[in-house]
């Protein structure tokens, strides 16, 4: 098998430490030609996570200790690699798929994300952003500095922080709606006209619309960014594409992962 990998540059000591390359050298074959990769092992954290699903192959991700980490997408620890390896080389694993979101701006396709897109005030300028947001269940004009639209396993991640904990899940939304794929939450960041979240469903398409802003910028995972002016239309729906994760047997699933991220 054939394999791809990711990693972070501020973990290559950590990782030459914990002689990760060469454990994975020794079962697969490393190469940089995502043409002809079976899947990609990412090495890190969520970050790390994110940078290699844009690729569309299969993603096994690998936590390194004291990486910072507490996200969903993480399946096998570092000291468990070897264990995992030999599980994917008999065969004694699943692929488990999780929901993008891609977003177009004013016609023209931007990209896809995982974790979440949001359009955001640049931090160098005062002026909070007036937007309006319409979907098939929701309308409401508001003025923060920014919005997040995030699909469920977004939710542990920027979306966690601009709610300031997750109390908020066990009561407003449907967990197995959560774990299934079937929502997307659009949150407003310290909204000065105290909105609140929204749930819409997965099949949605959501526009947002800056009415006023200097200078704000829509990101894609904290990957892909650009400029937003006032007019500009952003639209978010389900994506093409689906993220896909190897699950050694024995290992948790993201949906499990993400389910105790929640609470």
């Amino acid at each position: 098998m054939k394999v791809k990998l990711f990693y972070s540059t501020f973990l290559k000591d950590e990782i030459e430490k914990l002689n990760l390359k060469e454990i994975i050298k020794k079962k697969f074959e490393v190469t940089d030609d995502l043409e002809k990769v079976d899947f990609c092992i990412s090495l890190g954290g969520d970050g790390s996570v994110l940078y290699s699903v844009q690729f569309n192959k299969p993603v096994l991700g690998v936590s390194v200790k004291n990486d910072g980490s507490a996200g969903a997408m993480c399946i096998v620890d570092s000291a468990d690699l070897e264990d995992a390896i030999e599980k994917i080389k008999s065969g004694d694993y699943t692929i488990e798929k999780r929901a993008k979101i891609e977003a177009e701006i004013n016609g023209k396709y931007f990209g896809e994300a995982l974790n979440d897109f949001y359009l955001i005030r640049d931090p160098w300028f005062d002026e909070t952003i007036r937007y309006e947001v319409k979907s098939d269940s929701l309308h409401f004009i508001d003025k923060a500095d920014g919005v997040i639209v995030c699909t469920p396993i977004g939710l542990t991640a920027y979306n966690r922080s601009a709610l300031l904990g997750s109390i908020f899940y066990s009561r407003k939304v449907n967990i197995n709606d959560v774990l299934e794929d079937k929502i997307i939450a659009v949150t407003p960041i310290c909204s000065t006209l105290m909105e609140k979240q929204r749930i819409v469903s997965i099949n949605s398409i959501v526009k947002v619309k800056p009415i006023r802003c200097t200078n704000a910028i829509l990101k894609g995972d904290g990957i892909k960014k650009m400029r937003i002016n006032v007019g500009d239309e952003i639209l978010i729906r389900r994506g093409r594409n689906d993220a896909e994760f190897i699950v050694p047997a024995g290992f948790k699933k993201p949906q499990q992962q993400l389910l105790e991220n929640l609470f």
